[in-house]
């Protein structure tokens, strides 16, 4: 009887979280049922199983500190060992957030807070989110100790709701007051680009930045990269508008000041140049169209000629030209045997004769030329013609052939006459 037994465990666990602990237990290769099996760590035994009828054998157990452990299983004076490592896996369990409960507009405040694993000790080196009112605004990452801190402000007046998210783990929220603080402010606009030495114009307002309430009668001075550009007065809406130039080319910002604020814009100044005129228009290309000839009523066989190009016309008394092209063209038709040409038209009433010119254009509208989708009608009218029979000549009586008289009987008032047919 030769009594083996296997053990099996994670090569490594978490500190104070349950692993398995499994093996097997064979008598001369044979799985044994029924065998006890004690399990230890560090030769302290911790607990004990009994194999299945597969031999099989299975416990969970966990170890609360830190370090390289060695498992052992026995069963019947057999063991196996096993070596495992116990050793803490944090993950982002908690977010913190700090943030002032009141400040002004405008003002920089400091949001801060810390990064915390499982174990209430800082997650440091992680990705920190701020959001205000759910909107993100802002990131960061956090510290070796798991702390993280910026600065920003708010220009807008209100109650706001900040937050910070980490590894999908969202922070408690943490509202702040922003409360409206009366001061100055300069809108300002310039062109995008001037001409140097020509004269351009600044223009903007100047007024209360929390009620929008105008600065009338304020005097505006403006600056561009140290240099004077002008003044002007702001009128009752605070409006102000100041002319000037710039000699040389170059990209400038532009600083109007009133009330011990500053505005500010750029204009890039440009060297004039002389435009060149557009290339003068294509002359309009020929739009190519369909024409056909309309021999009324149905008549076939009409020789139809078009620039010298000679067709038929079919059996429904249609002749057709392709791809020609707008203005003169000449023309000229053959009526069939027994048919004869009366009278003919274009689609806008133009007389139409046995030969002659058409231009293809649209009548009235002169530079408008006949859309290509649509053929160029040129309609002939013919009348079915009456052939005249033959007079009927009597034959020559051959020569010494007897010949016929004929007596004619006049009425009583006429006298009897002799004639020869």
């Amino acid at each position: 009887m030769a009594i083996t037994i296997s053990i099996s465990a994670p090569s490594s666990a978490e500190v104070g979280v349950n692993f398995q602990v499994s093996g097997t237990v064979r008598d001369d290769g044979e799985r044994l049922s029924g065998a006890a099996v004690s399990i230890y760590v560090n030769n302290d035994y911790v607990t004990g199983d009994t194999t299945d009828t597969n031999g099989y054998y299975s416990k969970n157990i966990s170890i609360s500190e830190i370090g390289v452990y060695t498992l052992k299983a026995t069963a019947v004076g057999a063991s196996a060992t096993r070596s495992i490592i116990i050793a803490y896996i944090p993950y982002v369990n908690s977010v913190t957030i700090d943030a002032p409960s009141n400040v002004q507009t405008g003002q920089s405040f400091t949001i801060s807070g810390q990064v915390k694993d499982q174990y209430g000790h800082g997650y440091g080196g992680v990705m920190v989110n701020l959001y205000r009112d759910l909107s993100p605004f802002s990131s960061i990452f956090a510290d070796s100790s798991g702390y993280y801190s910026t600065s920003t402000s708010i220009r807008t007046a209100g109650t706001y709701t900040l937050k910070a998210m980490s590894s999908g783990i969202w922070s408690p929220d943490r509202t702040i007051t922003i409360e409206a603080v009366a001061a100055p402010f300069i809108e300002v606009s310039t062109p995008a680009t001037a001409i140097r030495g020509e004269t351009f114009l600044v223009s903007g307002r100047v007024y209360e930045s929390t009620t929008g309430e105008p600065y009338p009668g304020t005097t505006v001075g403006c600056h561009y990269d140290g240099a004077a550009f002008g003044s002007d007065i702001t009128d009752i809406n605070g409006r102000f508008e100041i002319s000037g130039s710039i000699p040389t080319v170059g990209t400038y910002t532009i600083r109007p000041n009133a009330k011990g604020v500053i505005g500010s814009t750029t204009i890039t100044i440009q060297e004039y140049v002389t435009p060149t005129p557009p290339p003068p228009a294509p002359p309009p290309e020929a739009a190519l169209s369909e024409v056909r000839f309309a021999c009324i009523p149905g008549v076939g066989g009409v020789k139809c000629t078009l620039d010298g190009a000679v067709k038929y016309s079919d059996e429904t008394g249609i002749c057709r030209f392709f791809n020609v092209s707008r203005g003169a063209h000449s023309y000229s038709i053959v009526a069939p045997e027994g048919w004869s040409y009366v009278s003919g038209d274009d689609g806008f009433g133009r007389p139409l004769y046995e030969s002659g010119t058409t231009v293809i254009e649209w009548v009235p509208y002169p530079e408008i030329p006949w859309p290509a989708d649509q053929p160029w009608m040129m309609k002939f009218v013919f009348e079915e013609v009456t052939v005249p029979l033959p007079p009927v000549i009597p034959p020559t009586p051959p020569p010494g052939a007897p010949v016929a008289t004929v007596t004619l009987e006049a009425r009583p008032e006429t006298q009897l006459y002799d004639q020869t047919i």
